[in-house]
């Protein structure tokens, strides 16, 4: 998921869709690498 979609919320309303109708969502994988250059993905997780 791009840093774009985090900063302008499109993550965050794609994510609800799925809490809404109760269904799980996992993202499987190492993002270390993605968390030190992101603050919005570091809030996020």
């Amino acid at each position: 998921m791009s840093v774009a979609y985090l900063e302008n919320g499109i993550a965050g309303e794609f994510i609800q869709k799925f809490a809404n109708y109760k269904i799980r969502l996992a993202f499987v994988g190492n993002i270390k690498k993605y968390i030190h250059n992101s603050k919005a993905l570091t809030d996020f997780v």
